[in-house]
């Protein structure tokens, strides 16, 4: 089982008021916003300063979370997997994968545009297409 930790590897907890929830990092949310979730929430006043301190310092910068959309997350969350058992989540490396995911987005409808209408995928992978790439390189080099 995995620990989620936040920026800074604390350990997330309501008590802490340093949270975040998966929707405000998928559709985004404003720094008021968040600060008003942290308001109306149970902490007393001393760790409401702090939250509200930390949220300030960590996403004053973009005046909130940027939406990052649903696939960046799961690629986060999926990437954060092999760094051991606490996952130390970071919005703006979210917001990295995101842009990331926009590339292999607009990569993938750049080659669905440019094939032909009649052409139609494999039904099943060539095992030897890395070979064949293999090939495909040396004898582009010896040219």
């Amino acid at each position: 089982m995995r620990l989620i930790r936040d920026a800074h590897g604390r350990k997330m907890s309501k008590s802490k008021g340093n949270v975040i929830d998966p929707i405000d990092v998928i559709d985004g949310i404003t720094l008021d916003a968040l600060a008003n979730q942290l308001q109306t929430g149970n902490l007393d006043e001393k760790e409401l300063k702090t939250a509200l301190a930390g949220q300030k310092a960590d996403f004053g910068k973009t005046n909130g979370i940027p939406p990052c959309g649903a696939d960046a997350l799961r690629f986060a969350l999926c990437a954060y997997t092999s760094s051991g058992r606490s996952i130390n989540l970071d919005v703006l490396r979210v917001e990295g994968y995101r842009k990331f995911c926009n590339k292999l987005w607009n990569a993938t409808r750049f080659a669905l545009l440019k094939l032909d209408d009649g052409f139609t995928p494999r039904s099943s992978a060539d095992p030897n297409g890395k070979e064949t790439l293999v090939e495909k390189v040396d004898s582009a080099q010896a040219k």
